[in-house]
């Protein structure tokens, strides 16, 4: 595929899981557990005909040594055939909360 093709996909992609997200908003409202929505997304991406799955588990590595394991609420298929996807990035990274040392603060 050229990279043309593959960024048009991308996008695509990117589009109809969006579309689903709002789908399943504007269809369940809001009110319900974060599970409830999780399960829906994955109906609706189904129905759409994209890959996904929940509740992935992924290792991390820090400085080449296993340090634990993400699990990922949603991942989706962005890519098939014999090519691979080298690593896996966070799309949102959250900043663990806690206090600040002093040194941080300066």
């Amino acid at each position: 595929m050229k990279q043309g093709e593959e960024r048009a996909a991308l996008e695509a992609l990117v589009e109809n899981v969006i579309g689903a997200a709002y789908e399943v908003s504007n269809v369940l409202g809001a009110g319900f557990v974060e599970k409830v929505y999780e399960r829906a997304l994955l109906q609706e991406l189904r129905l759409r005909g994209v890959p996904a799955a929940t509740q992935t588990p992924f290792s991390v590595e820090y400085k080449g040594k296993p340090v634990g394991v993400y699990t990922a609420d949603l991942v989706v298929q962005a890519r098939s055939g014999s090519r691979k996807v080298p690593s896996w990035r966070c799309a949102h990274r959250e900043t663990p909360a806690g206090p600040r040392r002093e040194s941080e603060s300066q």
